[in-house]
């Protein structure tokens, strides 16, 4: 139950995945679908997803986990090993070192030095044990001959594929330089390593419940998926330039170090903001620090200041007599008097159309009509020249006045006095004075010395000259088109200049008091830190957006914590794994007879989904290690006890492999163990090497019983020898699989096949078939002599039907039994070095064979009757 206070976790971890992160469940469909870790696209793609899902930037969320899609995800195919050879680099194996290990419960059997050691070191190493030994070449040979290890196995994969049964066979080279071959990493080992491992320290369960081994994936997959999004905020570099020393303090150092992810461009623009003003500021405060008499500079600046306003009022008052109003008038002019001279050509046009002597209104003519006009005030002093009066005369010619000289006369007034010719001439001055108003050239120098003083850059001062000059040639020219002025550059340097002058005059004047020095220098360092911050602001820019993506993976490392996948682990641990494996050691215990042995397995999360398990005493008064108390048989038989309860933690059929299980076990717990393995065996494949003869006569006698039952376990016994140098040569029959007549004939086969072969063959060949030859006296004497009423190594004596063939046994036969023993008994004891050595007769060995299959017939014959 959960504590109080405290929410039950969901039934299911689909249902727990649904209140996680979308980028988890993500990673749950992908093991689902594939039934394996991701690789590192797939990694990638996830942390694609949960930086994206950090951001807010995730199309949509990943959808939910059908029910009961975990628990169908398949374990594995079934496995099985083979064959094992083309053995390299191993002790003293030679090229016919090989094992056949197609049997559900294969015992490899040899004596001492037989080389299975050496076999089970090689498988050790393949299968990844927990304390595989070491794999030597054979040290006595040559130095240097030795080659690398290495062996070819064969493995055995079957299953189910989307419904369809599949069964696939494979050879594959293994190197020892490779390490664990991964095929087999998780095929369990058991040997002495293992067994003091397990009965003295801390374990773990190597076989998880499915939905924890589940969950301990997601585990990794987040810390995979965590570490990728650590790298890849780690390469968001910060390309900020530190604040130099000298700014330390100042208002850009603070604003500089307050920079954060939440920092927003408004306050970015705000806080590197440098104006036109402060920059006058701080140039002006820079040679106010520099002046050695502040109080003579100050007056000198004052001088400055003035001057440029007088310039500028000038300039100002000057560009007035060419602005555009000043062109308007001109224009206006030029255009007025153009009209009034026309306006008096076109009358005098007309005028001069009736004169018949031509020259009239011309020079002479002018002077002409003026002296007679002189002339008239003495002729007619009453009246206006010219007098048309009754009987008038002219006053050139003395003759009276006609009518039509009289009209003339008034016309001839009327043209020299027209206002048309006088508003001529008026315009015609007035332009001509405004024309001459316009400024004339100035000198080359004017214009340089403008842009000094204003603080113009030269070019700018340079192009002031040649528009102003450019629209004085327009307007004296009269052009149509008047080049404009741009006069907005002199101005702004005007105020800018002016701007500096006058904060260097009030710099220099806080200058003349101490205190206001060291306030002017605070101030310029501000300033200056202002100016630098200005310059880097694209960087400002940068870092911030580098901070609010490293926020983002930070955001996104979170959502890849593990802590709840632990927390979900452990309650999964506390609930299947700890009492499961808890009930299973204590099953195993009992089946392998061990009820009585006072220990007991506890268990303690270690984190993580890592449940570790101890044994210890049950009921002590005092802190005793169990192995200090325990026998090394009853330590042996809690260590399998602990090793079976982990094996048959998983549904998935592994091979489980033992080296010399039955160590230091009695009869009664070798019995036990031989029978477990055997039930074993009937789910997975089961691997026992083993030098006690009688661990294979037991399992065999187990299979039998179990085979009584129902059972159906194919048990093989390869027995492996030393041939000369070589070790780990299988035997040519098999003495313990087949009835003694049968291994007699397929023995005699050999021998003829063997001697055929060369000297040094010959007798190797010869020697192993003499061993042979007595392993099976010894299958004939239990078999046929003794009528298996007895066998070796098993406890029970069986009389039932067989006990009276006991009578047909005869002086001879048991004459022939002991010789046939003792002649042969040199191949499977060590012999004295006294003991002179000889050849073996092929021949001779044949004859024997002959003699024992001759036997058994005549005796069998002898039993039945």
């Amino acid at each position: 139950m959960a504590a109080q206070g405290q929410a039950a976790p969901p039934a299911t971890v689909e249902a727990w995945l649904d209140n996680r992160p979308s980028w988890l469940r993500a990673a749950a469909h992908g093991l689902v679908t594939t039934g394996r870790p991701p690789d590192d696209a797939a990694l990638d793609a996830l942390a694609d997803h949960c930086h994206a899902e950090a951001a807010g930037t995730l199309a949509g969320s990943h959808p939910s986990l059908a029910a009961g899609v975990i628990q169908a995800v398949p374990l594995g195919p079934e496995l099985r090993i083979q064959r094992l050879w083309h053995i390299r680099g191993v002790n003293a194996f030679g090229q016919r070192a090989e094992l056949d290990l197609g049997g559900d419960l294969t015992v490899v059997y040899g004596p001492n030095g037989a080389g299975k050691s050496g076999y089970a070191r090689l498988l050790k190493q393949m299968c990844g044990a927990k304390a595989a030994e070491p794999i030597h070449g054979n040290v006595f040979g040559p130095a240097g001959m030795a080659e690398p290890v290495s062996a070819m196995v064969r493995l055995r994969e079957s299953g189910d594929h989307a419904g369809t049964p599949y069964v696939n066979v494979a050879d594959h080279a293994w190197q020892g330089a490779q390490g664990t071959f991964g095929p087999l990493a998780s095929v369990p080992v058991f040997d002495s390593a293992t067994a003091a491992h397990l009965g003295q320290g801390a374990s773990t369960a190597t076989h998880l419940p499915r939905s924890m081994r589940f969950v301990n994936t997601l585990i990794k997959v987040s810390g995979y998926v965590a570490e990728r999004l650590r790298q890849r905020g780690e390469r968001l570099v910060s390309m900020l330039p530190p604040v130099p020393p000298l700014l330390a303090g100042t208002r850009a150092a603070g604003f500089h170090q307050s920079l954060s992810a939440a920092t927003t461009l408004r306050a970015v623009n705000e806080g590197c903001q440098f104006t036109p003003e402060e920059a006058a500021e701080r140039i002006g405060l820079e040679a106010a620090l520099l002046q050695a008499d502040p109080a003579t500079a100050h007056g000198q600046v004052v001088g400055a200041i003035n001057h440029l306003a007088n310039l500028s009022g000038q300039m100002g008052a000057w560009a007035l007599t060419f602005d555009d109003a000043a062109a308007q008038g001109l224009a206006a002019a030029r255009a007025h008097a153009a009209g009034a001279r026309q306006a008096a050509v076109d009358y005098g046009r007309d005028f001069f159309a009736g004169i018949p002597l031509p020259g009239v209104g011309g020079g002479t003519w002018l002077r002409l009509w003026a002296a007679a006009a002189a002339y008239a005030q003495t002729a007619y002093p009453d009246h206006v020249h010219p007098n048309t009066d009754e009987g008038s005369r002219c006053v050139l010619c003395q003759q009276p006045l006609a009518d039509d000289g009289k009209r003339r006369m008034a016309d001839f007034a009327d043209y020299v006095a027209n206002r048309l010719q006088a508003d001529a001439t008026t315009a015609e001055r007035e332009r001509d004075a405004l024309i001459a108003a316009i400024p004339g050239p100035l000198a080359p120098d004017y214009w340089p010395g403008i842009g000094v003083t204003t603080g113009m850059t030269p070019e700018a001062a340079d192009l002031l000259g040649k528009q102003v000059e450019q629209r004085l040639a327009n307007l004296r020219a009269g052009d149509a088109v008047v080049t404009a002025v741009d006069w907005a550059p002199f101005q702004a340097a005007v105020a800018q200049t002016q701007a500096a002058l006058i904060a260097r005059r009030d710099a220099l004047a806080q200058l003349l008091d101490p205190e206001g020095r060291k306030c002017q220098e605070a101030r310029l360092l501000d300033l200056q830190g202002q100016e630098w911050l200005s310059t880097i602001q694209d960087a400002v820019l940068a870092e911030v957006e580098r901070k609010r993506q490293l926020g983002i993976f930070e955001d996104a490392e979170r959502l890849a914590q593990t802590n709840a996948l632990t927390t979900f682990s452990n309650a999964i641990a506390k609930a299947e794994l700890a009492g499961g494996f808890v009930d299973r050691f204590n099953h195993e215990l009992a089946r392998l007879g061990g009820t009585h042995i006072p220990v007991r397995l506890s268990h303690k999360q270690e984190g993580k989904g890592v449940v570790t398990f101890t044994i210890g005493l049950a009921e002590t008064n005092a802190k005793v290690k169990s192995r200090e108390v325990l026998s090394e048989g009853e330590q042996r038989v809690v260590a399998l006890a602990a090793f079976l309860a982990d094996v048959t933690g998983t549904h998935r059929s592994l091979p489980v492999i033992f080296d010399d299980p039955i160590s230091s076990l009695d009869q009664r717990f070798e019995e036990a163990v031989a029978l477990r393995l055997v039930e074993l065996a009937e789910s997975r494949q089961v691997i026992v090497f083993t030098h006690r003869l009688s661990m294979g006569v037991l399992i065999e006698h187990s299979a039998t019983q179990a085979e009584a039952k129902g059972g159906r376990v194919v048990v093989d016994v390869v027995a492996i020898d030393r041939r000369g140098h070589e070790a780990g040569v299988p035997a040519t029959i098999k003495v313990f699989a087949q009835s003694p007549k049968k291994g007699f004939n397929e023995l005699d086969s050999k021998v003829r096949s063997a001697a055929k072969l060369d000297h040094d063959e010959q007798q190797n060949s010869l020697k192993a078939a003499c061993s042979n030859f007595r392993i099976l006296m010894e299958r004939a004497v239990e078999d046929h002599l003794c009528a298996k009423v007895v066998v070796r190594y098993r406890r029970e004596i069986k009389t039932g039907g067989m006990l009276t063939r006991l009578s047909a046994v005869t002086r001879a036969d048991c004459e022939l039994i002991e010789g046939m023993m003792t002649k042969y008994s040199a191949f499977e004891h060590s012999q004295s070095y006294e003991t002179p050595s000889s050849d073996i007769d092929p021949n001779d060995l044949l004859a024997d064979i002959a003699t024992m299959v001759a036997w058994i017939k005549e005796f069998d014959g002898r039993t039945v009757s």
